[in-house]
């Protein structure tokens, strides 16, 4: 079971299935569920001990942003809702940002949309990485993932600071 906080207030949470299922199969259970009341769209997961770092990095789910680190929010899915762009960017536009959803999703059109909305929205950029194909987040060595992510975010100029520090 998972709280999710908005300023210092719990509001609602999410449990995991524990263990792994073939998520694609329509017959198996949820991978998450959250609490009915929750206002999902409104919430960015650990968006408080993020805005402590210099970077901010977006994530679909929980166990991403406990795989990348304190610095990382998610979204809660792989869509970012008006509400959630816009709390990220007040938390991270004078520093840098990017987005590390799973590798099927970076080209969608969605997801596309919303790399062109927050890409000018960074002082110090904003980058979309995509991990290999097959590898989520929540599934790499975080020194590799972290290494990764800072070369291919510099390849975009962006400067990605895995340090506490705001603007």
């Amino acid at each position: 079971i998972i709280p999710i906080y908005h300023n210092k207030k719990m509001r609602g949470w999410q449990a995991r299935y524990v263990g792994e299922k073939d998520w694609k199969n329509p017959d198996t259970p949820p991978k998450y569920y959250t609490c009915p009341g929750t206002p999902r769209s409104q919430l960015l997961y650990n968006l408080g001990n993020a805005s402590k770092y210099q970077t901010g990095i977006i994530v679909e789910g929980v166990t991403d942003v406990w795989s990348v680190g304190p610095m990382a929010v998610c979204t809660m899915g792989a869509s970012m809702t008006p509400r959630q762009q816009s709390l990220f960017v007040s938390a991270f536009s004078g520093r840098s940002g990017g987005l590390l959803y799973d590798p099927e999703e970076m080209e969608k059109p969605a997801t596309q949309n919303l790399i062109s909305i927050l890409r000018p929205k960074f002082e110090h950029g904003f980058a979309a990485v995509t991990l290999p194909e097959g590898v989520d987040p929540g599934q790499m060595d975080r020194h590799l993932m972290r290494e990764f992510v800072t070369q291919e975010a510099a390849k975009q100029g962006c400067n990605v600071i895995w340090k506490k520090g705001g603007s």
